[in-house]
């Protein structure tokens, strides 16, 4: 199962360079959309929370939420080392135990492509928004080679048409989304070879 997996890997995650660079360019995307302004956030697949930490001087709270119980323990230990109160990490799997409250930010990096049902996360987090709220997504663009070369992870999309995923926000209620590129990496498949994966930003906004 990919939860185990990922219980598996969360004491040395950080440890990976190439994950870590990944998450700085991410937040440091989301940090220009915000330009400055404290907001209540949420972020889906959290992680150790390697994106979430980076951008915690705009959060006046921030739920960080991932269904692995070791994730969640290393950005826990995080926090508590870094003297972070206004995060509250959070093990649950709120498409089926949603929050009761709203946020003005929902964001995620790189856990979409790990979900089997789509439109059922875009609706779930949809719902956990505030009207006028910004959604932001960074993961894969659409590749015909899989990222993840082995089952571990469990199920995963090779990332995702631009603009599939944008018709699907509109008709869940979100203005016209905005993709900007924020990184490539170059990883081997199962033979070897080298091919390159580009990482999107994605942001909108809730407007019903």
């Amino acid at each position: 199962m990919a939860g185990s997996h990922f219980d598996t890997k969360a004491a040395d995650w950080d440890s990976n360079n190439r994950r870590r660079i990944l998450a700085e360019k991410v937040a440091a995307a989301i940090s220009r959309l915000l330009d400055g302004k404290q907001l209540k956030a949420l972020e889906f697949g959290c992680g150790t929370g390697l994106v979430g930490l980076e951008l915690a001087q705009f959060f006046t709270a921030m739920t960080a939420v991932d269904t692995s119980k070791e994730m969640i323990r290393v950005l826990t230990d995080k926090l508590q080392e870094r003297g972070i109160t206004q995060i509250r990490p959070l093990q649950q799997d709120i498409v089926t135990e949603p929050l009761s409250e709203k946020f003005q930010l929902v964001f995620t990096s790189m856990a979409l492509h790990h979900v089997q049902d789509i439109d059922g996360v875009l609706h779930v987090l949809a719902d956990h928004l505030e009207p006028g709220g910004m959604f932001a997504i960074a993961d894969l663009d659409e590749n015909e080679h899989s990222f993840h070369n082995d089952h571990s992870h469990g199920f995963t999309h090779n990332g995702f048409n631009r603009d599939t995923l944008a018709e699907k926000l509109q008709s869940f209620g979100f203005s016209v989304p905005e993709f900007i590129d924020v990184h490539t990496m170059l990883r081997k498949d199962k033979d070897g070879n080298e091919h390159p994966f580009t990482v999107f930003l994605l942001s909108c906004y809730k407007i019903k």
